[in-house]
């Protein structure tokens, strides 16, 4: 019995290789996007590189603890730090390999919310 025509699928129970050809008719219309997604993605990420990561300041200054000082005073104190590291990240993010921003601001991202001053402090090193 020949396959099916493209486009047409056939009952199960007429053919046993029904569901087989099925698959594999779904499975090359998947590649398509597939490999569009996977060719773009680099780039969207090269992109990204280039620009400073956005991070929420608040939630890094609402994780701080807050040690022999009132909370707003460590709160003023860690929004001063962040706003200050992003400044600076600002200005001398071009010198930055693209590599080693990536790694950092990967590494940063681990076990919380990231943080200007730690992204600093990982590229300087």
């Amino acid at each position: 019995m020949p396959g099916p025509e493209p486009g047409r699928l056939i009952h199960p129970a007429l053919n046993e290789n029904a569901h087989c050809i099925e698959v594999q008719r779904r499975g090359q219309s998947m590649l398509k996007p597939l490999s569009l997604l996977v060719l773009a993605l680099p780039a969207a990420t090269a992109a990204y590189a280039e620009e400073v990561p956005r991070f929420d300041i608040k939630a890094i200054c609402g994780a701080a603890p807050s040690i022999g000082q009132s909370a707003q005073a460590t709160d003023r104190g860690c929004i001063h730090d962040e706003t200050q590291a992003r400044t600076q990240l600002e200005q001398q993010w071009p010198g930055f390999k693209t590599n080693r921003r990536n790694a950092c601001v990967q590494e940063v991202s681990i076990g919380g919310p990231p943080s200007y001053v730690a992204l600093l402090t990982c590229l300087q090193m």
